[in-house]
Parts: structure tokens; sequence; C-alpha cells
């Protein structure tokens, strides 16, 4: 478990904020279709055997490590713009 608030919040943001599979409203509260290790952890601060030990691993040094994180930013497929060529553009150069 996160020894403070301090740890939790990081591990948020390294992990929880660029998952693919974090959703929240427009105001930054999770939705209910959010991942579930997240309800989990906000679970154990009030029954600590819930503690998603199965999902997180802890390395010294680095905190805790999510193993179903996805990085949305890498995920993104951008569309190909389609380039019109001008007449006479080529001869420009």
């Amino acid at each position: 478990m996160f020894s403070n608030g301090t740890e939790y919040h990081v591990f948020m943001e390294r992990y929880c904020f660029r998952c693919s599979k974090y959703k929240s409203d427009k105001e930054g509260i999770p939705s209910n279709n959010s991942c579930s290790i997240e309800k989990e952890i906000a679970t154990a601060m009030f029954e600590p055997d819930t503690f998603p030990y199965n999902n997180l691993y802890y390395k010294d040094g680095q905190g805790y490590t999510c193993n179903k994180f996805k990085d949305k930013t890498e995920q993104r497929q951008y569309k190909k713009r389609n380039v019109k060529q001008v007449e006479g553009q080529i001869k420009l150069l």
C-alpha cells in the first residue's frame, strides 16, 4: 500500500491519468467505466486487504508499477493528410 498521499498522487499521475483505460468526466472525476485497479486502490484506503497487489508491483526507489498500464499517447493513430499538389509548385524550388 502507498506510504502517503504524495506517493499515491505520483502513481496516479504516472500511470492512471496517462492510461488508455482511464476515463473521467469534464471535471476530471473518474467515471464508473474507469479501470478497476484505480477503484481497488481507493477502496484499500478503508479496507487494506483489497489493495491490488496482483496488478501492482513495488520497485525500490521507483515506487509501484502497474502491470496493465497502456499509454494512450502511444496508441493514438493519426490520420494521414492528403497533400494536394499545386500545379507549378515544383518549379518554385
